[in-house]
């Protein structure tokens, strides 16, 4: 997407090496490139509100100037830690957007294990295709949609910071929604753990969803080796409803990026993790309220944890 907007521009080389007389003032091609990106995201995110430069402009009189807007999308400047947090709020980012465009802007002065674990000016310039959605329509998409249960495979999501904290308790706690959550035996734990006693402690949380909420929100430690790679699965159990997606969380355990698995995908991860929780579930029947782990054949021990 963003490399449809630089194909776009007069900025963009029109041969091997070619810059502008205005990029040619940037120190090196670390510089260039992310003046490049930045402006390509800035540009992307604009015109994705429908707003022209000026009126994203206005009202920040003695902040950015137009001709200093028109110069950051441009590519020929980087913008300023003043000029960025105007652009945050004026283009209405998420918390990940504008942390992602911080990262572009600051690239020249990060190192290659920094750039490594995050965006890249090449990522934006090449048109590496990138799929971020609010927190909160996802949320709101699960409720409308009719999702009924969600099994989700990852190391440690959990979070209890604000606002995520917030959507998560309501997701377990308004409406008929059932999450289990198959998490890293070696993190996992202690947070899940405190995520569960801070809903059951949450005033805002109604006596009936305390007393539901072991149905509603449980955990299942698994092995390292099945977290590597997050994914989730919706409807598991509801035959004709059931898919799937691979997912990209960042350190709050909110989806960034999303990739749909196909049915075959789909119809070996529910075989796996439905083998984990037919034994679990099996053996806490057998004895109630039992937490001891289990070893799952072609699996390895896997753990059904009740706070």
């Amino acid at each position: 997407m963003f490399g449809r907007l630089l194909e776009s521009r007069s900025i963009q080389q029109k041969g091997s090496g070619e810059l502008s007389k205005r990029q040619e003032n940037l120190r090196d091609p670390r510089e260039v490139s992310a003046a490049r990106a930045v402006g390509a995201f800035v540009s992307f995110y604009r015109r994705a509100m429908g707003k022209t430069q000026q009126e994203l402009q206005t009202g920040g009189e003695g902040v950015l100037t137009a001709s200093a807007l028109a110069m950051i999308e441009g590519g020929d400047r980087l913008p300023t830690e003043k000029a960025l947090r105007f652009l945050c709020d004026r283009l209405e980012l998420s918390a990940f957007q504008a942390e992602q465009l911080r990262f572009l802007a600051h690239d020249p002065d990060r190192t290659d294990e920094e750039r490594l674990k995050t965006i890249m000016p090449s990522d934006v310039i090449h048109g590496t295709a990138l799929f971020i959605r609010p927190p909160g329509d996802d949320s709101k998409l699960l409720e409308s949609a009719g999702v009924q249960e969600v099994w989700i495979v990852t190391k440690s999501p959990l979070t209890i910071k604000t606002p995520f904290y917030e959507m998560m308790r309501d997701r377990v706690t308004i409406g008929n929604l059932r999450f289990t959550y198959f998490l890293d035996s070696e993190t996992g734990k202690d947070q899940f753990v405190e995520l569960y006693q801070k809903i059951i402690k949450d005033s805002e949380v109604s006596s009936l969803s305390r007393k539901g909420l072991g149905e509603r929100l449980r955990c299942i430690m698994v092995p390292s080796t099945l977290t590597i790679f997050g994914f989730i699965l919706f409807n598991p159990n509801f035959p004709g409803r059931m898919f799937g997606r691979s997912v990209l969380m960042d350190d709050y355990g909110l989806t960034v990026g999303v990739i749909p698995m196909d049915k075959p995908k789909v119809t070996a991860a529910f075989q796996l993790l439905s083998k984990i929780v037919d034994q679990l579930v099996s053996a806490e029947k057998l004895v109630p309220s039992n937490v001891h782990p289990e070893q799952v054949n072609g699996i390895g021990t896997c753990q059904l944890i009740r706070p």
